[in-house]
């Protein structure tokens, strides 16, 4: 997004004028932490003037204070143990895979059927790309919808919520059976 030219006063002895700022004459004038930095005109933050300022220094984004910002897809979200953190995500998916690997040598010695872990639905949701799995739906959670719920009080009283009753409508059922007994 360009950015626009500022007005600004200039005040001679005799009058004031306004003229337009030239992006040079802006940039030397943020530069020089006299107008605030283009990264907190676009996020419309405050900003202190200093260079790098308060508010770039805490969102992580000293590196374009004062003259820059941040162009679509960067990020800043940016914070002390990020490296750590991406560090010890690789090595747990690493353990998981050879957990995997394990879980299917072991089953394989057992039967033929794969382990109810290692079905492709499940092992598809580690995938970055897709991590809820959302591309085909799970069969699953289609078989457990299509059920309701059977509450036992403690008398032994059944009742049966069909699959469109809302955890609410058991809850009011228990707690109005539990103040008429």
């Amino acid at each position: 997004m360009p950015a626009h030219p500022r007005t600004t006063t200039v005040t001679s002895s005799r009058r004031n004028v306004s003229r337009k700022l030239t992006p040079n004459e802006e940039d030397l004038k943020r530069s020089r932490g006299e107008i605030s930095c283009a990264e907190c005109r676009r996020s419309k933050l405050k900003c202190d003037k200093q260079i790098p300022c308060g508010s770039c220094a805490r969102r992580g984004c000293s590196s374009v204070c004062p003259n820059d910002i941040f162009t679509h897809g960067q990020t800043t979200k940016s914070f002390p143990g990020m490296d750590q953190l991406q560090h010890k995500i690789a090595e747990m998916a690493q353990r998981i895979s050879q957990l995997e690997d394990a879980l299917a040598i072991l089953q394989s010695s057992v039967s033929n059927e794969p382990h109810a872990l290692l079905v492709d639905n499940l092992l598809s949701r580690k995938s970055a790309l897709n991590p809820l799995g959302a591309t085909k739906p799970d069969m699953l959670t289609e078989t457990l919808d299509a059920f309701g719920t059977l509450t036992v009080d403690d008398h032994g009283e059944a009742k049966y919520f069909g699959p469109s009753a809302g955890l609410e409508v058991c809850w009011k059922s228990l707690y109005s059976r539990k103040e008429t007994h």
